[in-house]
């Protein structure tokens, strides 16, 4: 199991690629009749992943095993929940997390983590680590 993102680790990330991944999930637009604003890739990733809090969601999901709305909706970071809902809402539509009844009297759901979603860990290790780096409470 890899260390969460907020915790030091001794090993180095993978620098391979998942192939399969790209081409199997490959995202052609952020959002349904909108383009991406370029061609490059890191804009690209910025549009679906770049705002405040969606890259927080993808850290719980991933390291922390939160799953349900009301999880997510407690984390520290408080993200409000029309935000939250928002970010759910695209990270299903964009193949990240998978949204899976686990009860139906009254119907909830949970937030799974997909292949696609769990390419983004060295990301969020690569993200730790600049934060640890730079940006400490001295």
């Amino acid at each position: 199991m890899s260390q969460p993102p907020d915790r030091p680790s001794n090993s180095r990330p993978s620098n391979t690629t998942n192939k399969s991944i790209t081409k199997t999930h490959a995202i052609t637009e952020p959002s349904a009749g909108t383009p991406f604003r370029s061609p490059c890739p890191i804009a690209r990733a910025l549009d679906i992943l770049g705002d405040k809090w969606t890259l927080l969601v993808m850290r719980d999901a991933l390291y922390f095993n939160v799953r349900t709305y009301a999880d997510f909706a407690s984390q520290i970071e408080h993200i409000p929940t029309n935000l939250l809902a928002s970010r759910l809402k695209t990270l299903t539509k964009q193949g990240f997390l998978e949204k899976v009844p686990y009860q139906t009297n009254p119907m909830r759901y949970e937030y799974v983590p997909t292949d696609l979603a769990k390419a983004l860990k060295p990301l969020l290790r690569e993200v730790r680590k600049f934060g640890e780096a730079y940006f400490t409470d001295a």
